[in-house]
Order: C-alpha cells, then sequence, then structure tokens
C-alpha cells in the first residue's frame, strides 16, 4: 500500500479519508501523491498511518463501494448527496459568517477575510456544479448508457477535466486559507454560540467537499477518460 498514490487508496475505501483528513494529508485535489512521500512531507511516521488504515480494514464496512459502482450510478450519488450537501448548507454557512463578522469583526478582523473567502468559494462552486451537471455529466451518462448515439462535444473528454481539477485544486486552496485563519476551526475563548457553530460546520463543509472531490479526481474522472478511449478506438 505504501507505493501508491493517497488518491488511489482512498479509492479503495472512502473510509480510509478520515485517516488522511486527521492528519491532514490531502487526499482530493493533490491525491496523485505516492503514500511514503505525503507522510514524509508531513513529517509522519509511515507505519503509523499503515497501522490506522489496518484498524480501518478490521471494522465492519458501512461506506457505499463507489469503485464498483456503474459512472451513472456515481454521479448520482455526487449529484443528490454532495452537491445537494453544498446547496443545503452554503446559504446557512453565509448567513452565520456574516452575522459573527459584524458582531465579532472588531476583536477578531480575520473574519472579514474568512468571510470573504467562503464567499468566493459559493461562487466558484456554485458555476463548477453548473457545469459539472449540464455538461460533463450528461456526456458521461450517455457514454455509458448509450455510446452508440452519442455526439462527442470534445476532442477529448480529458480538456474539460483538466478544467474541473484545476478548479477543485483551487476550492483546495481557498480553505487551506479558511483553515489557517482559523487554526484549524478552533472558536476563541470569547466565541458566542454562532460563533462555534459556523466554525463546527464549516470544517463539517471542507470534509465533505473533500470526499466529494476525491470521488470526481479518482474514480469518476479517470474511469470516464478509460470509457472514452475505449468506445473511440
Amino acid at each position: 500500500m505504501k507505493h501508491l498514490t493517497i488518491g488511489e487508496i482512498v479509492a479503495k475505501n472512502i473510509l480510509y479519508a478520515d485517516v488522511f483528513q486527521k492528519n491532514k494529508i490531502d487526499f482530493c485535489c493533490k491525491g496523485n501523491v505516492p503514500l511514503e512521500e505525503a507522510v514524509q512531507k508531513k513529517g509522519i511516521d509511515i507505519n503509523t498511518i499503515l497501522h490506522e488504515l489496518g484498524k480501518i480494514d478490521s471494522q465492519p464496512e458501512h461506506e457505499l463501494n463507489y469503485e464498483s459502482m456503474s459512472l451513472t450510478e456515481l454521479i448520482n450519488i455526487i449529484e443528490h448527496t454532495f452537491h445537494a450537501y453544498i446547496r443545503n448548507e452554503t446559504p446557512d454557512l453565509l448567513f452565520m459568517l456574516k452575522k459573527i463578522k459584524s458582531v465579532h469583526g472588531g476583536n477578531h478582523p480575520e473574519l472579514i477575510k474568512l468571510f470573504e473567502l467562503f464567499s468566493e468559494s459559493n461562487e466558484d462552486l456554485s458555476h463548477h456544479m453548473y457545469k459539472e451537471e449540464h455538461v460533463l455529466f450528461s456526456y458521461i451518462k450517455s457514454l455509458e448508457e448509450a455510446p452508440k448515439t452519442v455526439s462527442q462535444q470534445f476532442d477529448s473528454i480529458t480538456s474539460p477535466i483538466h478544467v474541473l481539477k484545476q478548479e477543485h485544486e483551487h476550492e483546495g486552496d481557498l480553505f487551506e486559507k479558511m483553515r489557517l485563519l482559523t487554526n484549524d476551526y478552533t472558536p476563541p475563548m470569547d466565541a458566542c454560540n454562532t460563533y462555534k457553530l459556523a466554525f463546527h460546520k464549516l470544517k463539517e463543509f471542507e470534509e465533505m467537499l473533500h470526499k466529494h472531490i476525491h470521488l470526481e479526481n479518482n474514480i469518476l474522472f479517470p474511469k470516464s477518460v478509460t470509457l472514452e478511449k475505449h468506445l473511440i478506438q
């Protein structure tokens, strides 16, 4: 396992993502790094990580097996679980971040930048999900469900995928900045309940976003590229 990339490891079992999340190892946007290299950069003993991954293997598997799903099934999961989560949670998070910025911004000016960063993320994700749902996902479904009737929309599916992966990386950068601003989403001593809830929700949002990006970067996109190549030959 130590010779596999982080993305390949998490593709085997989504529960592995929790181990990498806890150790602040990127498993989605930059998941193409081998495990040995990733832990070395973080100064973590690889045996510690392998032990934690082994504990996951010994637990009952309650997660869906995304790797074995059809592309259409996987797309439906992404849209109805992860895209829906983003659309449902974003308005409340924007409201809370704006409120705590107004109330606590004098003592905690970092909240002003935090609100700006999440607002930028919200706008970017809205455009990003629209392109996925109305362009790329519909094309991938047609490749799988009716390959003989599909009209090729791109010179290669790798072109839009490259753009979307760049957008994923930008989202990862935005949330890395938010994490640094908030000391890993740790509310200060004078935080009110809204302040605490906002940071809790923001941390949860980032974790869901990482799993969402992982499913696309490390499972959906590579399988879609392989399928298109097979059909074109």
